[in-house]
């Protein structure tokens, strides 16, 4: 499978411990491809148990295959689904 590097734009970071983590990034293979914002919200609910949140901004929704709002929709649907299993096991 054709895989795009995303890279982190180290100048546009966010960061608010224990409650948010939030960073720009593009693809440096695709000069056309807009900067996005990646943001994480933590909200603690009880003690060991915390609510994530993740809001990916920055489509114009011109992107296609790969770069598509629904390709990464379907990817951080997948990864969180992961580290939900994950903090599961460790329950």
């Amino acid at each position: 499978m054709n895989q795009l590097k995303p890279e982190k734009n180290e100048n546009s970071s966010d960061i608010i411990p224990n409650k948010k983590l939030s960073n720009t990034w593009t693809f440096k293979d695709l000069p056309g491809f807009s900067e996005t914002t990646v943001a994480w919200e933590f909200e603690e609910n009880e003690p060991n148990k915390t609510s994530v949140k993740l809001v990916h901004l920055g489509f114009t929704g011109e992107e296609k295959g790969l770069t598509s709002f629904e390709s990464h929709d379907a990817g951080w649907t997948e990864e969180l689904n992961k580290l939900a299993q994950y903090c599961k096991g460790r329950e």
